[in-house]
């Protein structure tokens, strides 16, 4: 009499069990194949994160895809919002602050193709921006922090505003933003290196960790000198009850 076969799957092929071998010959043979699968699995998204942080180690790809994703929020939420014409500005002119942080020592070269992209003609580092009341200054801001963190590896970025109630408020839409975001592009949560009241450490596209602080600040501008080479620093100051100054200093 033949004996009874049973088919199963095994590594994307086809493998036949006699079942006249005793269950636990067939159980353990099971957690190998499972095992083998869990490994296969493994490699090759080790494999693809490799690549992936390859690619962010080119500074226009970086540039390519902060500019993309500052798109991209525009249809994240249903329904989509997509950004004012002044926070589109804002944006241009926060990203041509930080080519020299993105690109690096290769933007002499790429300059041309930066501006292009960044739709600007004149390289600056500092950047004032001035809004009405409820213009959209803390959600244009945050937008543009959250991308800055999930495409630049190993960033810093320090945000001051008016008060402690403020500073949380805004680290929390950052956080909000950029968890959104995340979800939308790898189909799964942001994951966190640090999350409390004044800080936040997140693993962005790149597998790499980005911070950002939200600190309060007093109501004026102070010339100062953080040490603290690459950093990017935001701050927001009311100078009066209708109109905002946000300063965006590339040190």
């Amino acid at each position: 009499m033949c004996d009874v076969l049973r088919l199963c799957e095994w590594s994307g092929g086809i493998a036949f069990k006699d079942m006249s071998r005793s269950e636990e010959k067939i159980r353990q043979e099971m957690r190998l194949i499972s095992k083998l699968q869990y490994y296969q699995t493994l490699e090759k998204e080790t494999v693809r994160s490799s690549q992936r942080e390859n690619k962010y180690d080119d500074g226009m790809y970086r540039l390519k895809k902060l500019i993309k994703y500052l798109k991209k929020l525009d249809i994240v939420d249903n329904p989509p919002r997509p950004r004012s014409t002044a926070q589109q500005r804002m944006h241009k002119a926060f990203t041509c602050a930080s080519l020299k942080k993105i690109v690096g020592p290769d933007l002499p070269k790429y300059l041309e193709e930066a501006f292009t992209l960044c739709e600007m003609v004149e390289l600056r580092s500092d950047v004032i921006v001035l809004f009405p009341r409820r213009h959209g200054k803390t959600e244009g801001t945050a937008r543009f922090v959250a991308v800055y963190l999930l495409t630049q590896p190993g960033a810093s970025i320090s945000v001051f505003s008016t008060g402690i109630r403020t500073a949380r408020k805004m680290l929390l839409k950052i956080v909000e933003i950029l968890m959104k975001l995340h979800e939308s592009v790898t189909e799964s949560p942001a994951q966190f290196e640090t999350h409390n009241k004044e800080e936040i450490g997140v693993y962005g596209f790149h597998g790499k960790v980005s911070k950002c602080f939200s600190y309060p600040s007093k109501v004026q501008i102070d010339v100062f000198s953080t040490g603290q080479g690459g950093s990017i620093i935001c701050l927001g100051v009311r100078v009066c009850v209708c109109v905002c100054v946000f300063f965006f200093l590339y040190v």
